[in-house]
């Protein structure tokens, strides 16, 4: 009997600690620092396989448990990272543009 009751207080511990932590569903709009949408950017949890993409008017939304991290990222724009809080249910970006400097161009004649 002993064991049967220790076996229950170890299961209800541990539903009790990972309920706290349940999954949110987070949404928002991606957009350049001019305010327009961005399509096609990719959204995904950090260390995991879970995301999602903007579509068309630059929306998106995902599940992500608090404290994860959220990793925006489109080719030409400066990838973004943003930290889930426990009561975060709208998460809007303004992308930058990624600039980059060459050093040299060669330009050959055929």
């Amino acid at each position: 009997m002993r064991n049967k009751n220790f076996v229950f207080i170890v299961f209800l511990a541990t539903y009790t600690l990972f309920s706290q932590k349940d999954a949110i569903t987070i949404e928002g709009i991606v957009t350049t620092d001019q305010g327009s949408p961005i399509f096609n950017v990719n959204v995904l949890v950090e260390g995991s396989s879970d995301g999602s993409k903007t579509d068309r008017s630059g929306t998106y939304s995902l599940t992500a448990k608090p404290k994860a991290i959220l990793v925006f990222s489109h080719l030409g724009m400066q990838t973004v990272e943003i930290r889930v809080e426990d009561d975060t249910t709208i998460i809007n970006i303004q992308m930058l543009s990624q600039v980059e400097e060459l050093d040299e161009v060669v330009v050959k004649k055929k």
